[in-house]
């Protein structure tokens, strides 16, 4: 069993994905931002793996892989987004992943593509 941070500001999207990893056997704690993700990996950085979305109030994706990167080297991150505020995600996902994402999905996603990438990169 793998311990992962759901970073999502969708009610919706987070409780899917944390519904996806319950049925694989994870342990999911979820937060509604960066700002919250870095409280908790500030009392507890044992996350095998860190999923956030891009565009989020408060601190957005880009900026919370940023600090993730630099607090807690290592983290494994997958980098999830539809776009938003007048950008492509695909774009904003590209700059997810030189700044330390492992892997990335575009949203919407289908939940076998979203399985996958979580146990690639658990495996990485």
């Amino acid at each position: 069993m793998s311990k992962i941070l759901i970073i999502e500001d969708s009610e919706t999207v987070r409780a899917q994905m944390e519904m996806m990893l319950n049925e694989g056997g994870h342990l999911c704690v979820t937060v509604e931002n960066g700002r919250e993700a870095l409280e908790v990996l500030s009392r507890e950085a044992d996350f095998d793996l860190i999923i956030t979305d891009i565009f989020m109030p408060e601190m957005d994706g880009i900026e919370t892989i940023e600090k993730i990167t630099q607090k807690f080297p290592g983290k494994r991150i997958i980098a999830v987004s539809a776009g938003g505020m007048g950008m492509s995600g695909a774009g904003m996902l590209e700059i997810a992943t030189g700044l330390g994402a492992l892997a990335v999905l575009n949203k919407p996603f289908a939940s076998d593509d979203f399985k996958r990438t979580v146990e690639e990169a658990l495996a990485a």
